[in-house]
């Protein structure tokens, strides 16, 4: 027997109620908050400046032979850089608790801490995935500019003080997804890895600031990387 039409108010009436779902399902995710564009932590370049000042960051290819230095640098050694975390302003709190509490309160989350310093809760947005993220544990404070990067740009041949200042350094740090710092972001720069797109821009402005800051060379690659992504910051 052969299938007769289905009469055309029921499909009429079935695209209707298809239109209505996906009308509900495009409010609800424009309704859901995700991550937001921040300003970078004081001391930080502006765009302006940081896209200024990419020509003036030396290759890293060419900067081994220019300044005397072994083309292979010594193997990696994170205690150069000095016990993580120590109080290098002195206000009497470890750079990690300043760094988590800092970046809390400035993506509009919040903290608890004890003794007025070791930060016991934590609930925030964190920028490099956009997660949200609740608890210490779930929380890392991670080093823009790699120390791993660093020291084989050079940072090898520095006297402790100034590489202990790298590690500390505020305008370098940022408290971030454990997860996506540890098995996504590692020790990459800009030309192997970049945030979500509304934290790049403070990526990149803090990365050239810790370059300039520290006179660091970098890869070509990572030049470029951070011209492309500065050239569309505001």
């Amino acid at each position: 027997m052969p299938i007769k039409d289905k009469p055309s108010w029921i499909i009429g009436g079935v695209l209707i109620a298809a239109a209505v779902i996906a009308g509900f399902a495009v409010r609800a995710n424009a309704d859901e908050p995700g991550p937001t564009a921040l300003e970078p932590p004081a001391g930080t370049l502006s765009a302006a400046a940081a896209r200024a000042e990419i020509p003036y960051i030396t290759v890293l290819d060419r900067a081994a032979p220019a300044l005397g230095r072994p083309a292979t640098p010594p193997r990696y050694d994170r205690d150069a850089f000095g016990t993580p975390w120590l109080d290098t302003d002195g206000n009497g709190c470890d750079t990690r608790d300043d760094i988590l509490a800092r970046d809390a309160r400035r993506s509009g989350g919040s903290v608890q801490t004890s003794n007025g310093c070791t930060v016991i809760a934590i609930d925030m947005t964190e920028p490099y995935a956009g997660k949200h993220v609740v608890g210490r544990g779930q929380i890392d404070v991670d080093h823009v500019v790699p120390l791993k990067v660093a020291w084989v740009s050079g940072a090898y041949a520095w006297q402790a003080r100034p590489r202990i200042r790298l590690a500390n350094d505020p305008r370098n740090l940022l408290a971030v997804d454990d997860q996506t710092n540890q098995h996504v972001k590692g020790d990459k720069t800009p030309d192997r890895w970049m945030p979500a797109p509304p934290a790049r821009c403070e990526y990149a402005r803090m990365y050239v600031t810790i370059l300039k800051a520290y006179e660091l060379p970098a890869l070509a690659a990572t030049r470029t990387a951070l011209a492309d992504t500065l050239r569309g910051c505001p």
